[in-house]
């Protein structure tokens, strides 16, 4: 069987927008807004997740902030969400989701960098 694939991309998607108990965002609206030009019985790949597990975003500022006790308690509520949104949007829709898991890059160190050596002439 063949398939067309045609990405939809929303930048800065966090699995929380699947939720339906977040707020209203330019993530959420462009995610639903692509929802709707999928055809219906189509296979849909979703990724996302990757922004909510960055240390200075997503869960980590949440439990921060005292939105969750525990980290632990931020990823199993936040992935809980997200199949559970999924889950409600292929219902409705007659989509089915192949989620595509995603690691979030390192944290970047920033070292402050000299300007390079002078040349040294030898005479």
């Amino acid at each position: 069987e063949s398939y067309i694939c045609v990405p939809r991309v929303v930048m800065g998607m966090k699995a929380h927008h699947f939720s339906s108990s977040s707020k209203d965002s330019r993530e959420k609206y462009m995610m639903l807004h692509h929802v709707t030009s999928i055809p219906d019985h189509s296979l849909c790949i979703v990724s996302a997740g990757e922004f909510d597990c960055r240390a200075d975003e997503g869960i980590f500022r949440a439990v921060s902030s005292h939105k969750y006790p525990s980290i632990e308690d931020g990823v199993n509520i936040t992935v809980s969400q997200y199949i559970t949104g999924l889950s409600e949007i292929s219902k409705s829709r007659n989509i089915h989701f192949a989620i595509h898991t995603t690691i979030p890059p390192p944290p970047i160190i920033c070292l402050r960098v000299r300007s390079p050596p002078q040349k040294i002439i030898h005479k």
